[in-house]
């Protein structure tokens, strides 16, 4: 998805996730009739607007007619000062009940954020991608990518890479459409249930209490809120997954590439946008768990100094 118009802190057909834009975790995604190649579709629906929901074809080539879009696969950071470009990703819009869905619902969101009187007049399109016009991954990682630099135009342009990620398994044949640097993102329940245990040990470091609210809020800490593609368990061996170089389920087997730098989204509900964690100065918990655990990892070389946290993998399919 991309918008159009005078977004604060959004470039102008820029792809948009939820890192980008929390209240697109009000948008609920269903897949319908996936074994029918011919029929399959898509559901978004939202609980803060009149037509709560609208329906589309998932397959590529349903929007063959429909008017092309160039959308910019780029963002600033989260943690850190500066931004990135990894290029340009051609698509094809939508149906236009579905992006008028889509602005009806996130123009009066945001223009409420920002605290405006009038409306923003942002134009949301939903942009279905091409397999034809993927992004080669080797552009910016692996053995033959683009030389580091932090040239914004250069990025754009395919000239320069925002990453040093020299050493990294990418091969000629990788592709990526619309994500930041891979196509999936790895967590392992056992890690996860490990850090919430060391998340309880942190707040009793401060020698203050841990109260039955901040519990429970740990307790309940939803692991869809790291937006794994793919969640594994590796039989109460926590953080297990640090040592893999690859993963297969059933007959398909995975590269995993980079641990992946976390910024603040985690803390966030992903079905409303709302904190996790209540209590102020735990709000960002998690991530104050996971720097203690892997000091080490704070500060990637590769990700050159700026892509601060730690994550679990992001992969690739072999």
């Amino acid at each position: 998805m991309e918008v159009t118009g005078n977004s604060p802190n959004i470039n102008k057909n820029e792809a948009l996730n939820i890192r980008k834009l929390l209240h697109l975790a009000l948008i609920k995604v269903e897949l319908i009739n996936f074994d029918d190649k011919t029929n399959s579709k898509l559901r978004i629906s939202a609980p803060t607007i009149i037509k709560s929901s609208v329906t589309f074809p998932f397959n590529e080539e349903a929007y063959n007619r429909n008017a092309i879009q160039q959308v910019e696969c780029s963002g600033m950071s989260t943690t850190s000062p500066g931004g990135w470009h990894l290029g340009l990703q051609h698509g094809r819009e939508a149906n236009a009940d579905v992006n008028e869905w889509l602005t009806l619902l996130l123009d009066p969101l945001i223009t409420k954020t920002e605290k405006r009187e009038k409306s923003l007049n942002l134009e949301f399109k939903l942009v279905r991608s091409n397999h034809t016009t993927a992004r080669q991954v080797c552009n910016y990682a692996g053995p033959n990518a683009k030389p580091f630099n932090s040239d914004l135009k250069l990025q754009r342009v395919g000239k320069a890479s925002p990453f040093d990620m020299k050493s990294i398994d990418v091969k000629d044949s990788d592709y990526v459409r619309f994500p930041d640097f891979a196509p999936l993102l790895i967590v392992n329940s056992d890690s996860f249930n490990d850090m919430k245990t060391m998340m309880k040990l942190k707040v009793l470091e401060s020698d203050t209490p841990i109260d039955s609210k901040t519990k429970k809020e740990i307790d309940n800490y939803p692991i869809k809120a790291f937006r794994g593609n793919i969640v594994v368990k590796t039989e109460d061996k926590p953080w297990e997954e640090e040592k893999w170089k690859s993963l297969s389920i059933g007959s398909t087997s995975f590269r995993l590439w980079k641990g992946c730098p976390r910024c603040a989204v985690p803390a966030r509900n992903p079905g409303t946008g709302n904190w996790i964690i209540s209590e102020v100065k735990n709000r960002l918990l998690f991530m104050a768990t996971l720097r203690k655990k892997f000091p080490e990892k704070c500060i990637d070389k590769e990700w050159k100094d700026r892509w601060q946290g730690k994550l679990l993998e992001q992969s690739r399919r072999t």
